[in-house]
């Protein structure tokens, strides 16, 4: 039996204030707050119709056009569905710039800056050229913006995902580093030399467990591989401080991000490496632990 044919009513002229009135009260009911369904509604239609947010309040009380129209609905839709903005957009900010994003890659998060503020830190305490590994690079964010910041400095970025390196690549030509940095398929560390003094990760961390209380613009329009760290959530970083107590020079730094409530974990596994030495945490702006640093001690025999 063939599903009924469902026909949306036409389209009407309507202003641009109109139609976003019209799109919040859609979004709200698809389960978005009325702040959060004000700004999409928004921020969709100003991006489809080229407007930055001065000129919009200015025509906000304009017709819109039928092309518009149809366009804007369709999109709208796709958030109603709880398709995030970002993947509607294909653009993430971050660091000040604008990354690609796609549903093969982990979208960049504002608490993952905190990695690019330790490394800077970092990167001024080391002596000599300076070896930067991102592991598990995802959309690239995390090794184009290092490399934007410090341009002596060389890059690997690595991802297990063929399709999360594309993106990456992308993003590396629309930044202009695409020469600085050496982009591999490998997991982690894994063909990695030993030339490394600085690794940076956003590795997949979140429990299995959990999967269920995610948001669905979360759980459904990225990636489980950069998610998911295994029952509890912690299987990507014992693979990565066992790659990094061998790869990383001495003195050389690792900085990841952790989830919520994992700082305990950390720490204990970070104690069972005698080669890695836990230097400190880091807070988001909720002052959450977020960002975890730690340095290589002594050569492993």
């Amino acid at each position: 039996m063939k599903p009924p044919i469902v026909h949306e009513p036409p389209i009407a002229s309507l202003t641009f204030q109109a139609h976003i009135i019209q799109a919040r009260e859609r979004l709200m009911s698809a389960g978005l707050s009325k702040t959060e369904a004000t700004l999409d509604a928004e921020l969709l239609l100003r991006k489809l119709a080229n407007l930055n947010r001065e000129t919009f309040l200015v025509r906000r009380h304009e017709t819109t056009g039928p092309d518009l129209a149809t366009a804007y609905r369709k999109i709208i839709r796709r958030r109603e569905l709880r398709e995030p903005v970002h993947m509607i957009l294909g653009l993430r900010e971050f660091w000040g710039r604008d990354f690609k994003v796609s549903p093969h890659v982990l979208v960049p998060r504002p608490e993952t800056e905190l990695i690019i503020e330790a490394a800077m830190t970092t990167s001024r305490a080391i002596s000599g050229p300076i070896h930067v590994v991102d592991a598990g690079t995802g959309s690239g964010c995390l090794a184009i913006t290092l490399a934007l910041e410090l341009p002596l400095a060389r890059f690997i970025a690595t991802d297990i995902s063929s399709a999360a390196l594309t993106v990456a690549r992308q993003n590396a030509r629309r930044h202009n580093v695409s020469d600085r940095i050496l982009f591999m398929q490998t997991n982690f560390l894994e063909n990695c030399n030993s030339e490394i003094n600085l690794i940076v990760s956003n590795p997949p961390y979140i429990r299995e467990s959990d999967r269920d209380i995610l948001p669905p613009e979360v759980r459904n329009y990225e990636p489980s591989t950069a998610l998911f760290g295994g029952h509890d959530g912690l299987d990507c970083f014992r693979v990565l401080f066992a790659q990094a107590e061998t790869r990383l020079r001495n003195g050389g730094r690792i900085i990841i991000e952790f989830g919520l409530g994992q700082e305990h974990d950390i720490r204990r596994l970070a104690s069972r490496h005698q080669n890695l030495s836990l230097m400190g945490t880091k807070r988001d702006l909720q002052g959450i632990p977020r960002i975890a640093v730690l340095r290589k001690t002594v050569e492993v025999n």
